[in-house]
């Protein structure tokens, strides 16, 4: 770390700051700011705007008995990328160590007279621009001892006098401003939010400056872009449980389809009053980033009064007194199956539990893609076309479906993943009905070249055979090739049909139960798609 020695005005490369006490500056960059190279020839460095800054900052500093000050302007070598890459991780740090910071407002004007204080900083520090900067969140939070300078380098009062005035106009937490070490204590999306409008002059910088809030390291690759707001998120994911980082809300409807990742801190700003659900509670929903995206073992609910879409308890809410046992209350985000995971859709909008009623709710593994590029935009926007819905009478229930990544279950219906798909659906008839009928019955179809349906009993000799290869998951062998046909299929294929019939029959009883599936073409949600109708009759064989 290079800190300027104050008597001297020249530059000293220290290794062990925290025996090094230090003034700090915060500032917004304005023109000629004297750079790492220049400071080494003060006589031209003088000649320059920003050494002004620096001159005043050495000042007062010297006046509290400090030897060093640092000035981010001159104390970072920008044309050495791995010390750049060190000066931005260990920002938060430098000042949290640092024995006071001084910010200087330059666009704050003086006061005649300090008695004035009380009656225009209030007014005037709302509109400076070192608050609309993204670096100088991080310096107002960090820094325990925080003085504030106007334009003419006359003190205004410190951060603890301003706490409140603080804290009401950039929405940080008074806890925080006191202590930053109760930072981990906020949610993940109201710590964002206090950066929702904030700018900085590069776009990767967005996620750069946050670093020290949420206490993560990353490399830092100038030119990357949106990326790296991405990369930012998914280092928060692997310090923390906390789902509200998935709470943001785009601008407007448009896009329909993200995600589960925000494109900026800006899509933050409504997250200002987030609270966990239950005060104090610890969260350990436990979720990783894989080649797939995210992939979490929850429960997603449906509420068939409200959407079609999946519902992701976020375990977040506008208060935090409800009860442990009040399922009302939690925020919570749609989300949409796709033939590659799930993504958000109404991504503009979050969930509020009321008392709506319920509908089934899904448990298990889910992956939900992280982004969306423009071509898996464009697939999903096709999702339906392809798609199989089932339609089944209420007197039977569905034991398994496979390929199951495939099956929506709040649709009934499978997604194509290609140029085709096969798919099985293991039927039985529901518990209230014949108990001699319990194993049921698997009925799979195929759209891979012409429609085709396939019914097995249990008497049949390849049931036992279908049953495994559905218990496989192998995706692959539900889209690579026409395995309906060549594995199970055989005896059918000189007669492929978009229809089939069976009778179910019980030898300790005269019932039969007759079944017939027909594969049709369908328009589900303006494209074209399939129905798979499966009807079904009982009746009594003559004695």
């Amino acid at each position: 770390m290079w800190l300027i020695h104050t008597q001297t005005m020249k530059l000293h490369q220290l290794v062990d700051v925290e025996e090094t006490p230090y003034a700090i500056l915060s500032h917004t960059w304005e023109d000629e700011e004297v750079t790492f190279q220049e400071f080494h020839d003060l006589e031209k460095a003088r000649q320059k705007k920003g050494f002004v800054k620096i001159h005043e900052t050495c000042r007062i500093a010297a006046s509290r008995g400090l030897h060093y000050a640092w000035v981010d302007t001159c104390c970072i070598d920008k044309s050495s990328s791995a010390e750049l890459s060190e000066s931005i991780n260990s920002m938060f740090k430098w000042y949290q160590a640092s024995e006071v910071c001084i910010v200087f407002l330059s666009d704050l004007p003086p006061n005649s007279s300090p008695f004035e204080d009380t009656i225009k900083f209030p007014h005037q520090f709302p509109r400076c621009r070192w608050l609309t900067r993204g670096f100088t969140l991080q310096e107002l939070i960090a820094s325990s001892r925080l003085l504030f300078y106007d334009s003419s380098w006359n003190c205004r009062g410190t951060k603890s006098e301003w706490k409140s005035l603080i804290s009401n106009t950039t929405g940080i937490d008074l806890d925080v401003l006191e202590d930053p070490e109760c930072l981990s204590s906020v949610p993940v999306g109201r710590r964002m939010s206090w950066a929702a409008k904030r700018k900085t002059q590069r776009e990767e910088d967005r996620a750069y400056c946050l670093l020290g809030i949420f206490d993560v390291n990353m490399p830092l690759i100038y030119g990357e872009g949106g990326k790296a707001f991405m990369r930012l998120q998914q280092e928060i994911a692997k310090q923390t449980c906390d789902l509200t980082l998935f709470a943001w809300q785009q601008e407007g409807p448009d896009p329909p389809y993200r995600g589960i990742l925000a494109q900026s801190s800006a899509e933050f700003a409504n997250c200002g009053s987030l609270k966990h659900k239950i005060r104090d509670a610890n969260l350990t929903n436990e979720y990783t980033f894989t080649n797939k995206g995210l992939r979490i073992e929850t429960a997603l609910v449906t509420v068939p009064s409200v959407s079609e879409d999946y519902i992701w308890n976020l375990g977040c809410s506008w208060r935090d007194d409800w009860s442990k046992l009040e399922i009302q209350g939690y925020l919570g985000v749609f989300l949409a199956k796709t033939a590659n995971g799930y993504v958000r859709v109404q991504p503009n909008l979050l969930f509020e539990a009321g008392i709506q009623r319920r509908g089934r709710n899904l448990f298990g593994a889910f992956y939900m893609q992280a982004h969306l590029t423009k071509l898996e935009f464009a697939r999903i926007n096709r999702c339906f076309e392809g798609a199989v819905c089932v339609r089944f009478p209420e007197t039977l229930r569905i034991r398994t479906t496979a390929p199951e990544a495939l099956w929506d279950q709040n649709r009934s219906l499978f997604f194509n993943h290609g140029q085709g798909i096969n798919g099985y659906i293991h039927l039985q008839l529901d518990e209230s009905s014949e108990r001699d009928f319990r194993r049921g019955f698997i009925v799979a179809y195929s759209t891979m070249e012409r429609p085709l349906c396939v019914i097995w009993q249990q008497y049949d000799h390849a049931f036992s055979r279908v049953q495994g290869f559905m218990k496989s998951k192998v995706l692959a062998d539900y889209v690579a090739a026409d395995y309906l046909r060549l594995r199970f299929g055989s005896q059918y294929s000189d007669a492929a049909t978009s229809r089939a019939s069976t009778l179910i029959v019980d030898p300790s009883s005269s019932m039969f139960i007759s079944i017939l599936v027909e594969l049709q073409e369908h328009e589900y949600q303006g494209q074209r798609g399939f129905v798979l109708n499966i009807h079904l009759s009982r009746g009594q064989r003559r004695q």
